[in-house]
């Protein structure tokens, strides 16, 4: 009698620690989402731009977002399913003290003069959902990034959100940081 009621109680620890691997952000205390939101945003950054960690300083982390796709035109079948669920957004700044550049051109016209645009000074940001904890996308300054649409974090880099090992099991191409000009500041074409 007491065997089935140890096997009942084993099976539902494990379920439970398998679950709480997913977590539903929007259940959690604010205390509780932030440490958990920081964490997991902090070893995915680490995991596809190492070279960016140096640069964090600050971290801040947005309101509940709802995922909309970036061009309403083309609406690739991943980005359908998503449209409307919501998402933190965990954005890692660097010091105010650099500032970052894009140029514009356009390369159809050999004599236009690149526009420059100064853009926002973060190193990375990182999307997490709301409904169960996973990455949703990661973009660095560059403009260099990642999404988890097609894949998930999981099949991409063999390793869960959660581990914050440096070794990642598969292979992965990481972003590099953007080259210096010729005064310091970073820039991105």
């Amino acid at each position: 009698m007491r065997k089935p009621i140890l096997i009942l109680a084993f099976c539902l620890c494990c379920f439970s620690a398998i679950s709480a691997q997913h977590a539903n952000l929007q259940k959690m205390d604010s205390i509780q989402r932030n440490k958990y939101l920081k964490e997991v945003a902090f070893n995915i950054a680490k995991t596809f731009g190492p070279d960016y960690v140096p640069l964090f300083k600050n971290v801040t982390i947005s309101g509940i977002q709802k995922f909309k796709s970036a061009n309403g035109e083309y609406i690739r079948p991943e980005e359908k399913k998503c449209i409307g669920r919501e998402y933190y957004k965990v954005t890692f700044f660097e010091d105010s003290i650099r500032k970052w550049y894009q140029y514009q051109y356009d390369p159809a016209k050999p004599d236009d003069t690149p526009k420059k645009i100064e853009r926002e000074t973060y190193a990375a940001r990182v999307k997490i959902w709301a409904d169960n904890g996973e990455p949703l996308s990661v973009d660095y300054q560059s403009g260099w990034g990642y999404t988890f649409l097609k894949k998930s974090y999981l099949e991409q880099t063999g390793k869960q959100p959660t581990d914050s090992s440096d070794k990642c099991p598969k292979k992965i191409t990481t972003v590099p940081l953007p080259p210096k000009a010729k005064d310091g500041e970073l820039i991105c074409y």
